[in-house]
């Protein structure tokens, strides 16, 4: 999906890191990786896969957090490749959650970004350098700033 064979010092966050495979993946890949959920028991998948699959792996950390914490997020910095596969919209705030997952992406960053098609989002699945690989109507379904931050992409 992103063209490269790895990730060697690319900074990864993993939003709604879920059962932690992306992240593991990644961290094998050479990424310096956060992984954060807000669900404790995703975040104890995680933990647990870190430990079977990535114990060694003193770049990559976990943790439980949520996507809506701003401080958080502007805590964390930016990212080479920001990844959120089907969690955003369970947040209670999904166009909040969308833009600070995008805040989150380094300059000539990639958004790895996937909802659900009831969102009225289908599918965005990779971001590039600001703009959609794949794209649907979803301005038309976004309010506020969200619209603002999305017709950037």
């Amino acid at each position: 999906m992103l063209g490269r064979s790895d990730l060697e010092g690319l900074k990864v966050l993993d939003i709604g890191s879920g059962s932690g495979l992306f992240s593991v993946a990644a961290a094998r890949l050479g990424a310096h990786v956060r992984s954060f959920d807000y669900d404790g028991a995703s975040v104890a998948c995680t933990v647990e896969l870190k430990r079977r699959y990535g114990d060694q792996i003193s770049s990559w950390q976990v943790s439980e957090a949520s996507v809506l914490d701003e401080n958080l997020m502007q805590d964390l910095g930016k990212f080479d490749i920001v990844h959120s596969w089907s969690v955003l919209h369970y947040t209670g705030d999904m166009w909040r959650a969308i833009e600070n997952a995008i805040d989150a992406v380094a300059e000539s960053g990639d958004l790895l970004y996937s909802d659900l098609q009831r969102s009225g989002i289908s599918q965005l699945d990779l971001v590039r350098d600001k703009t959609p690989v794949r794209s649907h109507d979803y301005a038309r379904h976004a309010q506020g700033s969200a619209v603002a931050q999305l017709e950037k992409l």
